[in-house]
């Protein structure tokens, strides 16, 4: 997933950020976890807060209690949590990133719904305040609501994946 590089390097990661631990039997077990979404299901994205399950803000156990497969992610800050890449800041979730074409279903964006053929440009239409794309090493970036969304092309042409951070995040890439 180079694609939570990209999203890394784009924001300050916090030095002693926790690796992923070994999920536990007790959240492994745990019946009452919100589960993943269903084959075909459509997934909210919530400007600075959410994409489907994963929340900036969680902690590990949290991320494990959603009942998503996790593993270590390509940097120590980094966990993959199903199809989504979550990042963390200190010990809380700081960022989400999900690409359209891991996903299983769909992603809802203001109010209209995308899935793996949406082109980035119907998905920044659907969004407040874009700035202007910024290439980086193998993707460009629109930044938008204040940075607290991205939307990344990058990867095979014509990929888009999309990003949620929080407002200190966002701030400390400046775009406040």
């Amino acid at each position: 997933m180079c694609l939570g590089l990209l999203l890394t390097a784009a924001a300050a990661c916090s030095p002693g950020t926790p690796g992923p631990e070994p999920r536990s039997s007790a959240a492994a077990s745990a019946a009452s976890a919100p589960s993943a979404p269903s084959a075909g299901a459509v997934v909210e994205l919530v400007s600075g807060v959410s994409i489907g399950p994963v929340r900036v803000g969680m902690t590990r156990a949290e991320l494990d209690g959603l009942g998503l497969p996790t593993k270590r992610g390509s940097i120590p800050a980094e966990i993959l949590v199903g199809p989504y890449v979550a990042t963390f800041d200190g010990d809380r979730v700081g960022s989400v990133q999900v690409a359209l074409d891991e996903l299983p279903g769909a992603v809802r964006v203001g109010g209209a719904v995308f899935d793996r053929t949406a082109k980035t440009a119907a998905i920044i239409a659907k969004l407040q305040g874009c700035s202007p794309p910024e290439s980086n090493i193998g993707a460009t970036v629109t930044a938008c609501e204040g940075g607290r969304t991205l939307v990344i092309a990058g990867g095979p042409p014509g990929l888009p994946s999309l990003a949620v951070q929080s407002a200190e995040r966002a701030a400390k890439a400046g775009r406040p």
